[in-house]
């Protein structure tokens, strides 16, 4: 096959050129460059070892492998998130396009063999990641190694055909480009698709960009939602680190509440509601109060009218919103009833309104030239009628599709 892309105060090592040392004792947080495998000392790893490694030195780590289409895939810009979360990320650095698998599995073993006798590696709660072809390889590792396995972040790439080879428990998360002309986004989609079907617990982002790596705040998400779930759920996880697990989950539950800034306490309350509710259920009411609290807060420190109103609207349609508390929906609809009295955000709820209207219309019309029609007229009615609305000119653009699509058809 060939691959297409830790009161303890801690010395920081901000880059040790260490290729071909022997490596004595426990290590100390930090970067460490060019470290020698074991088995094949041409063969080299790159180590990073967050501040949590010395502060806990009885506790097995998580660890993320990552691997790039062109060898020697650094860090891959994870180190903060490593940090944060207690993780020591392993770099790959003799696997590269072009190499057959027969030349990949010793390198990725003698990798993982001698990281396993360097450091305090977690048996099983393992991820790896990559881009392009590195994200095949990161596929292919996991499938090798699905009990010691607990995720892979594919950037770029659906994996050739490697996804046959993983256990259904194994995390997946796709993100990917829907302007690739390198690897088909119709690929990315079918596999993902697959694994669904399999079981296996699949996110899939992607946005307008190419064959590149995508926004770094999607890698953080995903890999936050695979350590998250993991920790709570593998097979060969021990029932202790199961039970420990959600325990953390009450505490991160409970203390929503406690956490000042809203921004933060929504990046923490869409993490936990981005688990299966069976394990967040009897802890619900913590996680959709510390939701809501953020997202409104949030939308009301908006100082135009017209965003703050995109943002309490986008909150009241928000699906999330039937689980909140009733005093807070009707905190909720009572600011928007009050923005909507006046300019210019009346205008802009009449605009959403009549929009949201010719969309179901023009969902409904099907294949009927005249319903299209139609629904082309509306919205260009709803342009003219509220330029300056954020709504009046979604449908402006609405019209000129519909009337393309409708020239095209003749």
């Amino acid at each position: 096959m060939r691959v297409s892309k830790t009161v303890v105060a801690v010395l920081l090592f901000s880059g040790c050129a260490i290729a071909g040392e022997a490596l004595g004792g426990e290590l100390a947080p930090g970067r460490y460059k060019r470290i020698a495998c074991k088995g094949n000392a041409s063969w080299t790893y790159d180590l990073f070892i967050p501040a949590a490694y010395a502060a806990e030195p009885k506790r097995k780590f998580p660890v993320l492998l990552t691997s790039g289409p062109g060898g020697y895939p650094r860090f891959m810009k994870m180190e903060d998130w490593a940090e944060r979360r207690g993780v020591i990320i392993v770099a790959i650095n003799n696997t590269k396009n072009k190499m057959e698998w027969e030349e990949v599995d010793p390198v990725q073993a003698d990798v993982i063999a001698s990281v396993e006798a360097t450091v305090r590696v977690h048996p099983c709660l393992r991820f790896s990641m990559g881009m392009s072809g590195g994200a095949c390889c990161s596929m292919h590792l996991a499938g090798k190694r699905n009990d010691k396995h607990a995720g892979i972040l594919m950037l770029g790439h659906s994996g050739n055909g490697q996804d046959r080879h993983l256990e259904k428990h194994i995390s997946v998360a796709f993100v990917h480009g829907e302007n690739d002309k390198v690897h088909s986004p119709g690929a990315v989609r079918s596999v993902a698709k697959a694994l669904e079907s399999r079981g296996n617990p699949v996110r899939r982002i992607s946005g307008d960009w190419g064959h590149e790596w995508g926004p770094h705040e999607f890698h953080v998400q995903c890999l936050d939602w695979m350590l998250d779930l993991q920790r709570l759920v593998h097979p060969k996880l021990p029932p202790e680190e199961k039970r420990a697990g959600a325990e953390e989950l009450v505490r991160r539950a409970e203390g929503l509440a406690k956490i000042q800034g809203p921004a933060e306490r929504l990046r923490e309350a869409d993490m936990l509601l981005e688990l299966p509710e069976a394990l967040t259920r009897k802890n619900s009411k913590d996680i959709y109060s510390g939701w809501f609290s953020a997202s409104f807060e949030l939308a009301k420190a908006k100082d135009d009218t017209v965003a703050k109103h995109a943002a309490l609207t986008d909150l009241s349609e928000n699906a999330r919103i039937a689980r909140c508390a009733s005093t807070d929906r009707r905190e909720l609809s009572k600011l928007l009833r009050e923005l909507r009295r006046k300019s210019p955000a009346k205008e802009e709820w009449a605009a959403r309104r009549l929009l949201s209207r010719i969309e179901f219309m023009e969902k409904k019309a099907g294949k009927s030239r005249s319903k299209k029609r139609q629904a082309a007229q509306s919205y260009a009615m709803i342009a003219k009628k509220y330029p300056d609305t954020a709504a009046g000119r979604a449908a402006g653009e609405a019209a000129k599709r519909l009337a393309a699509d409708l020239s095209e058809g003749r």
